[in-house]
């Protein structure tokens, strides 16, 4: 029998088969631990830029809310302003009449004292 190769052990046999398929296998988990790693890499990267443009998102939105708030003020402190110049406007002018009534009340009453006088000073007595 110098021939004749012995008979193979079958479960030799398929392991033999099977090796090539497990190196390719072993290969192709490689590779998508490899894409796996890249894809967790690109997807932290896109989360702090996220991040990044949440916060820069919230503090423009902030300050436009400060600026919104200041305009707010200032035209409400612009309205003030403009109601006490007119309030002022209105006493001067009030003002300015009261003195006017005053000035021709004092005219009236120093023309009825000198008409008196004059009346007395002609008549010669002074009448109660």
């Amino acid at each position: 029998m110098s021939g004749i190769a012995p008979p193979a052990d079958a479960e030799a046999a398929r392991a033999d088969e099977l090796a090539p398929v497990l190196e390719t296998l072993d290969a192709i988990q490689r590779e998508a631990d490899a894409l796996l790693d890249a894809a967790r890499a690109e997807a932290e990267g896109i989360h702090s830029r996220a991040a990044s443009l949440a916060q820069a998102t919230i503090a423009g939105g902030a300050e436009q809310a400060v600026s919104e708030k200041a305009r707010a003020s200032q035209q409400r402190l612009d309205r003030f302003a403009a109601e006490r110049d007119h309030l002022l406007a209105r006493a001067r002018d009030r003002a300015a009449a009261v003195r006017n009534e005053g000035d021709a009340l004092a005219e009236a009453v120093a023309a009825a004292v000198v008409e008196r006088l004059q009346s007395l000073a002609l008549g010669g007595g002074v009448a109660r």
